[in-house]
């Protein structure tokens, strides 16, 4: 098989080139028009970049292959959701541990949605975790 500069000669290559450059700085010029109009500047809480949500997903990343093997969609799904349970316990400020812990014990005496939704880590505070220690 024969290269793009072998087919149709050093110039062709030199211009597909300068075609992925300019792409790459329209692409760049898209991306910063929230910067240029001061949006950040004014809201000093707003990061200019995501290492926040790569950082939460990094661990189910990490653990795809893993998953790539559960037998079942079934068995997938319940892991994505205890991935999901964790990465937001987190998010939250709590204890991954302490958090399973707490909703595994709670959870099978929920009966209404609005039981099972006072489990969920964003309505929970750190303090709320705290359950007798069997082993102690």
């Amino acid at each position: 098989m024969l290269s793009l500069a072998e087919a149709f000669g050093e110039g062709a290559l030199s211009l597909k080139i300068q075609v992925i450059r300019h792409i790459r700085i329209k692409y760049a010029c898209k991306s910063c028009e929230g910067i240029e109009s001061g949006e950040p500047v004014e809201h000093g809480h707003i990061t200019p970049d995501n290492n926040a949500a790569e950082n939460a997903i990094r661990t189910f990343v990490v653990g795809r292959k893993n998953r790539l093997f559960t037998g079942h969609p079934n068995g997938a799904h319940a892991g994505a959701t205890l991935s999901t349970l964790i990465e937001t316990a987190k998010a939250c400020g709590l204890e991954p541990y302490a958090y399973l812990r707490f909703l595994f014990t709670k959870i099978p005496h929920a009966q209404t949605d609005e039981q099972y939704a006072a489990l969920l880590p964003q309505k929970l505070a750190p303090e709320q975790l705290a359950l007798a220690d069997p082993y102690v």
